[in-house]
């Protein structure tokens, strides 16, 4: 993406919203010709003018369901202009309920309890969380509190 290089990190993140719905749509069609349910990585979304972190859940049936980040770090916000969600959700699949939450947003234990009061009994977790962080033992904490799985995306947060 070095042709936004020119731009201020804002400007920069807007245009890189403007791919979102195509890395979308490819996933889509991933999911479906593998016949496999796809967590995405979270990307840039611009609605009604305003910068959101979201992530999608492709299904094997052509479905797309969308997830905002509730818990915007002050970087996000300050670097970016990003604003967060309002609410937690779940998402029923064929392999049963799964509720997502962005990397930050699993660092908040209502977040993970309130998913498994829902019935959901794993949590998604697109991360970017380094190894080395204290992710491994924050996630296995957030598990033991609300008696259902959390599965995070790096795989690096459990090396050692």
């Amino acid at each position: 993406m070095s042709e936004y290089n020119h731009l201020s990190e804002a400007e920069a993140i807007r245009k890189l919203a403007g791919y979102t719905e195509a890395f979308v749509r490819r996933f889509s069609k991933l999911a479906i010709s593998y016949n496999i349910n796809i967590i995405t990585g979270s990307m840039p979304e611009i609605v009604n003018n305003n910068l959101y972190n979201v992530g999608y859940l492709c299904k094997r049936d052509g479905g797309v369901e969308r997830y905002e980040k509730l818990h915007i770090t002050p970087d996000e916000a300050k670097v970016w202009g990003m604003q967060g969600g309002n609410k937690i959700q779940s998402f029923k699949t064929d392999c049963g309920k799964v509720g997502i939450l962005i990397c930050y947003d699993v660092e908040f234990p209502e977040n993970v309890r309130r998913l498994a009061q829902s019935g959901v009994q794993l949590v998604l977790v697109p991360t970017a969380l380094p190894a080395g962080d204290h992710a491994g033992e924050m996630i296995g904490s957030r598990e033991a509190s609300a008696a259902c799985s959390l599965a995070p995306s790096a795989s690096a947060i459990f090396s050692s």
